[in-house]
């Protein structure tokens, strides 16, 4: 049977979450409704939240691969022809009941499935966004390096989309020598001006910039440091990802007024920056408790408590 879900709420309140299973949420959302989505389902066999619904928990790797390739065929039809796709997910290493045909202590293999599978299902890959845990978890593992960092792929639906480039503080002012090959001793800083781009036809080219205070600056790379767990919501879940993060996704890829969606969106991170930044915003929680606590952060930030059902009520 399908569900009608009250996304008027959207407009009044500025955001709605609904408490259901993903893939069946999605089926009853409108096509071409989203700018962009921003999420991160959970990984294989990581946690078990106790729900037979739940995404993570399956038999095989590829098993997981083909729930999560369902979930994003909803995705594209939902999102926007000139919208953007995030997605935090990471591997796992074999060890005990964890399943998958590869030797103890090996990665299962997630992440190459997850980029295979996307591509055949159209989607173009654009970035593989690093994030660097600056404050990363003790492992007390001693035979190989300790892991500090997760990546959040980017992926469009067409060759040309929604773009605001990002910048940041430059690490250094370069040379005239360095940028022309030639020799120059007088060195002059970039003239003052804002931070701007060359908008061209299908493509953008940046040009040297600097900020109010003649700062240089330069566009941002595709490493992003971010400490874990020290945002005001994040001891609340089990699995946040950090809040400057998803301001700089919701700043690249939309405008104010877009909507984000976020169909596993756990404690609610990417909606409470989408209302900071002055968007809309789709949240999916399976998880009751998970969807409560969304449900109250983003509340937060509006003022209101908004409530949707759960598939078939």
């Amino acid at each position: 049977m399908n569900t009608v879900y009250d996304l008027s709420q959207v407009d009044k309140c500025g955001y709605t979450i609904i408490n259901g299973e993903s893939l069946e949420v999605l089926r009853n959302l409108p096509s071409n409704l989203v700018q962009v989505c921003i999420t991160s389902p959970p990984y294989f066999w990581q946690r078990d939240y106790g729900d037979v619904n739940q995404i993570g928990m399956e038999k095989t790797p590829g098993k997981y691969i083909r729930n999560l390739m369902s979930i994003f065929d909803e995705v594209w039809r939902v999102l926007k022809d000139d919208g953007t796709l995030y997605v935090n997910i990471d591997d796992i290493y074999k060890h005990g009941k964890v399943p998958g045909k590869v030797p103890i202590k090996s990665y299962i293999g997630i992440l190459p499935m997850f980029e295979l599978a996307m591509l055949r299902k159209r989607w173009i890959f654009r970035n593989r966004i690093i994030w660097h845990k600056k404050n990363g978890l003790p492992e007390s593992v001693k035979d190989r390096f300790v892991k500090r960092h997760e990546p959040f792929y980017m992926f469009v639906k067409q060759r040309y989309y929604m773009h605001n480039p990002q910048y940041q503080r430059a690490a250094s002012i370069p040379s005239i020598r360095e940028r022309t090959h030639h020799k120059y001793s007088d060195i002059k800083r970039p003239a003052k001006t804002s931070c701007q781009s060359i908008q061209g036809v299908g493509e953008q080219k940046s040009i040297w910039t600097t900020d109010n205070n003649g700062n240089p600056l330069s566009r941002m790379g595709d490493v992003i440091s971010a400490a874990i767990g020290t945002d005001k919501h994040a001891s609340t879940h089990m699995a946040p990802f950090p809040q400057s993060i998803i301001n700089t996704l919701i700043d690249a890829s939309s405008r104010p007024g877009d909507i984000i969606l976020d169909c596993f969106c756990g404690s609610g991170t990417t909606g409470i920056v989408a209302l900071e930044r002055e968007r809309r915003f789709i949240g999916i929680e399976l998880v009751e408790q998970s969807y409560t606590l969304a449900n109250q952060n983003c509340s937060d930030k509006v003022g209101l408590f908004n409530t949707n059902p759960r598939k078939g009520t």
